[in-house]
């Protein structure tokens, strides 16, 4: 579950939309295995397990920072065949099809599919060093290779971003970035969304982050 102050950009961006019924229709989103589209990723970042970077690291006399280590030691990471890897790779592809006839799906009655997703770059503000190990918001849409573009929302303000002690976490990961959470660590950070559109909408992804913005009351 994002942070509060992230949830709080979404409601905010989505109320501007919707307070400019004319130029834009919010739907919900209904994610397809992202959970497994994380695991894809993963296994291909290193195909080799990270030989090749932890040579470099030894042959520098320099040890691995303490992410680069959580990589590598990621049991998704391991030095894999080219039988493997031309596996994992095929499932990429299968993916890749199954979400492009997930988005097309959407499709109303006039034959429109939804434009663009609305999302979190991140489910927090930038995490405390060492801590940011969450990357699906993003690797999703690089494994899709989906145009993704970043703005600006918000900050973090304690009084209204307070945390929610009674949330019940759906999975260790989600726990993990729920006891992260504290809003005199994030105080006046910056909280910013990303739109996200289909392969090859790169003009059209700028475009509707330009819309979206004068929503919002930006020049």
């Amino acid at each position: 579950m994002p942070h509060p102050p992230v949830r709080r950009a979404l409601e905010e961006v989505a109320t501007a939309l919707r307070a400019h019924g004319d130029q834009f229709e919010v739907v919900q989103w209904i994610p397809l295995n992202h959970s497994r589209a994380y695991e894809i990723s993963m296994g291909l970042y290193f195909e080799d397990g990270g030989k090749a970077i932890k040579k470099v690291l030894e042959d520098g006399g320099e040890e691995p920072r303490p992410l680069t280590q959580w990589i590598f030691d990621n049991e998704l990471v391991k030095d894999r065949t080219k039988e493997e890897v031309w596996t994992l790779k095929a499932e990429r592809n299968a993916y890749r099809q199954q979400y492009n006839d997930h988005w097309l799906a959407t499709a109303a009655p006039d034959g429109h599919a939804v434009d663009a997703i609305l999302s979190p770059v991140s489910p927090s503000a930038a995490p405390p060093h060492g801590t940011s190990t969450y990357w699906p918001y993003t690797s999703q849409w690089n494994l899709l290779e989906y145009p993704a573009v970043c703005f600006p929302v918000t900050t973090v303000d304690p009084a209204r971003d307070v945390k929610d002690y009674g949330y019940v976490p759906k999975n260790p990961r989600d726990k993990y970035l729920h006891d992260q959470y504290d809003p005199k660590t994030y105080v006046d950070a910056p909280i910013g969304l990303q739109i996200i559109t289909r392969k090859f909408e790169d003009e059209k992804c700028l475009a509707i982050l330009e819309a979206i913005e004068k929503a919002m009351g930006r020049e």
